[in-house]
């Protein structure tokens, strides 16, 4: 709406700036000693804030072919911030869940090879969408999204999207391209050497993920991203009305990242052919 969200993660506080000019409501997120990261997703209806808890991954000791995924919990805290220092937020556990697929591998850095935790390009991770009222979870475990409510598990929504496999032709698209962006970034020669050779290292996934970002609109609608491989590629869903049923497939035109979605139009970025972005409405219409 009107509000603007502040996250300073050195003081672990949110401070939400009203239209006026004026701080509104100030809330702190939880400080762990072990080094769990925490991520802020957004404020829901109830005044809590959803965040997500991602313990600190373990230094590798040897390169492992196995690709798995690490959990994480979903939560949400409380807790309005008179005295940052002294108010700790209390923290609802929603559901504990399956991170992004990863392995261990060697990349180089200022030409020394190192052991490192990489992402498996391309391969299953879970999603989540919310507009504050509603909340999705996708794990790409199998063709379901699951929405929350207050209470917990409230509906299971399936997808019905086959698996798909990933050619070899697609992944040496992935990599072309990534390639072309890191050279056309203006990065100094011997960064763009090396960015280039750890992407030739990265392993990608043999089959898509069911679905990409879950978005949830203005209306309550779900809309349910399609995996795509290069950032500037048109963006394609399939759109699920306020009681989970699939309505309408949209896509949005080449080079638009979406900011806001309902049944009748979509917010985002366009960038034209000199990368400047353009904040624009675009309303949705049947395919003639």
């Amino acid at each position: 709406g009107d509000t603007v969200a502040f996250v300073d993660q050195n003081e672990r506080r949110i401070s939400y700036v009203l239209a006026d000019g004026t701080v509104g409501a100030q809330y702190n997120f939880p400080r762990f000693d072990d080094g769990t990261r925490v991520q802020v997703h957004a404020r829901m209806a109830d005044g809590r804030v959803l965040g997500s808890l991602r313990t600190p991954p373990q230094q590798p000791t040897e390169a492992n072919d196995a690709v798995f995924r690490r959990p994480f919990a979903l939560v949400a805290f409380d807790g309005p911030a008179r005295d940052s220092a002294a108010v700790r937020p209390r923290v609802d556990t929603i559901a504990v869940l399956p991170g992004a697929e990863e392995y261990t591998g060697y990349a180089v850095e200022s030409g020394e090879e190192y052991l490192l935790v990489e992402v498996y390009r391309l391969g299953r991770s879970t999603h989540i969408g919310t507009n504050g009222d509603r909340l999705f979870v996708g794990t790409n475990e199998r063709q379901e999204i699951s929405e929350y409510g207050v209470a917990g598990l409230k509906r299971l929504i399936r997808t019905n999207a086959p698996p798909r496999p990933i050619t070899d032709s697609v992944k040496q698209y992935f990599r072309d391209g990534f390639a072309a962006l890191t050279r056309a970034s203006g990065a100094p020669q011997s960064f763009s050497d090396e960015y280039i050779e750890n992407l030739n290292r990265w392993r990608i996934a043999d089959e898509f993920e069911y679905h990409g970002a879950l978005r949830v609109g203005s209306d309550g609608t779900l809309w349910v991203e399609e995996p795509w491989i290069l950032p500037d590629e048109p963006r394609r869903y399939v759109v699920h009305d306020t009681s989970g049923r699939a309505i309408a497939r949209a896509e949005l035109p080449p080079r638009v990242t979406p900011l806001g979605w309902s049944a009748t139009d979509v917010l985002g970025v366009w960038k034209d052919a000199l990368d400047i972005p353009h904040v624009m409405l675009w309303r949705l219409r049947e395919r003639q």
